[in-house]
């Protein structure tokens, strides 16, 4: 219950180290329930098929993705060839395990490992010499390896073979890594030649960039004073407008002789009608009978009328009899002189 309860967890299922830790305690749990000096079958079988569920649930759970020290497969081996003496079912798991993953050193380290706790140096020199062949991720730790258990367990032709295949080997690492290394400074050096054509074509986008600035800011500019000169004609010719009527009066003045005359005239009429003084209002007798009818021609003049007719003292002047009031009889008396 307990380790179905860790498999429904999900952080468990998503972690392989915590995957790996409850499949390898229940494989535990499953061997110390064994006697091994009286095992039951029923317990072995059991443990076994333990072993082989954790290793489905863990490549389940991670397809993709390999422990990289095979602890699940490892204990499982070493079940088999040591307390179950079924030793060719632990190899066929190391076999199965360098054939899916081929370039693994650890994988085959622990191969080699494996068969040198059973005694089989033969097969461990085997091993060692196919996997030297193959372009395997770490060949410098696999040789160490090599190099170790030559000194516990080797004899000299063995270690003489060992030596000759690791040099050759050496060899052909130094010219890979030295090919390695130039491609990898012939990247570099297309990295800074891409960069400088960048910051190149960087420097030349600002620099056109700039240029348009200041084409803008001149236009600006020369707009700016074409304004200021559009605006400066019309006050011109506001100033100078005086001077132009001044010479279109003159050329006005310059006309014919009858048109200078006229204008004479009309200001003589004009100088006239100011010095001549206008007569003052008498108003005629009620008893006075005016012809109707008849028009009076009074002519034609040219009179300012702006300009009223100065008054003189004299028609304002009035006589005693004028201040007296006349009477009916005053008047009869008039009109009869009048006929007379």
């Amino acid at each position: 219950d307990i380790f179905d309860r860790a498999l429904a967890s999900k952080p468990v299922l998503s972690s392989l180290d915590d995957l790996v830790t409850v499949l390898l305690a229940k494989c535990d749990f499953k061997r110390r329930k064994i006697d091994w000096e009286d095992a039951d079958e029923d317990a072995v079988l059991d443990l076994r098929l333990t072993f082989e569920e954790s290793l489905d649930i863990f490549n389940e759970a991670f397809p993709k993705q390999n422990d990289p020290y095979f602890r699940i497969e490892k204990y499982y081996a070493y079940i088999l060839a040591n307390k179950l003496g079924d030793a060719d079912k632990a190899k066929g798991i190391w076999s199965t395990l360098v054939e899916k993953q081929g370039l693994n050193t650890e994988a085959w380290i622990q191969y080699i490992l494996f068969e040198r706790d059973q005694g089989n140096y033969n097969i461990c020199s085997s091993l060692f010499k196919q996997a030297i062949q193959k372009n395997i991720d770490n060949p410098v730790r696999l040789m160490d390896v090599w190099n170790t258990i030559e000194h516990e367990v080797g004899t000299l032709d063995s270690y003489e073979i060992a030596l000759i295949r690791m040099n050759q080997k050496t060899k052909r690492l130094a010219k890979q890594w030295e090919n390695q290394y130039v491609q990898e400074e012939k990247i570099e050096r297309n990295e800074k030649e891409e960069e400088a054509r960048r910051q190149e074509k960087s420097i030349l986008e600002k620099k056109k960039k700039s240029a348009h600035r200041l084409a803008q800011k001149q236009k600006a500019k020369e707009k700016r004073a074409m304004q200021r000169s559009e605006f400066k004609a019309p006050v011109e010719m506001a100033v100078n407008e005086p001077e132009t009527t001044d010479n279109h009066a003159s050329h006005k003045r310059k006309l014919s002789a009858d048109d200078n005359d006229s204008i004479e005239d009309s200001k003589k009429k004009f100088k006239a009608n100011r010095q001549a003084p206008k007569a003052p209002f008498n108003p005629k007798p009620r008893g006075v009978i005016l012809k109707r009818g008849k028009a009076l021609n009074l002519g034609r003049r040219a009179v300012n009328r702006s300009i009223a007719p100065i008054a003189t003292k004299k028609n304002y002047e009035t006589t005693e009899d004028d201040k007296t009031p006349k009477s009916n009889e005053d008047f009869r008396a008039m009109l009869l002189g009048g006929k007379k």
